[in-house]
């Protein structure tokens, strides 16, 4: 493991989808970090969801949702960073 993010979760306001947006975004920060830090800017990258809501997010230009919805996956689709659905089980 390159690196370790923990994040405290706020009180109030905050839904499952958001956290796991915001999870989203931590993963590819990461991802972003290692790729510079080894030199490794030519490398394809991916991360894994099991967030269907997540990924709409990501992929959809639509400007109807919340600032948190809107600024976020903006950072993410900023980057050359493959986003995919990895289903769980129930």
């Amino acid at each position: 493991m390159a690196r370790i993010k923990a994040r405290q979760c706020p009180i109030k306001g905050a839904r499952i989808p958001q956290l796991e947006l915001l999870a989203g975004l931590i993963g590819v920060r990461v991802q972003n970090f290692v790729k510079n830090e080894r030199n490794m800017n030519d490398a394809v990258s991916c991360v894994y969801s099991d967030s269907k809501c997540v990924l709409h997010w990501i992929n959809s230009t639509k400007a109807n949702n919340s600032k948190f919805v809107q600024n976020h996956p903006d950072e993410i689709r900023a980057t050359e960073i493959i986003s995919k659905y990895f289903p769980t089980k129930d």
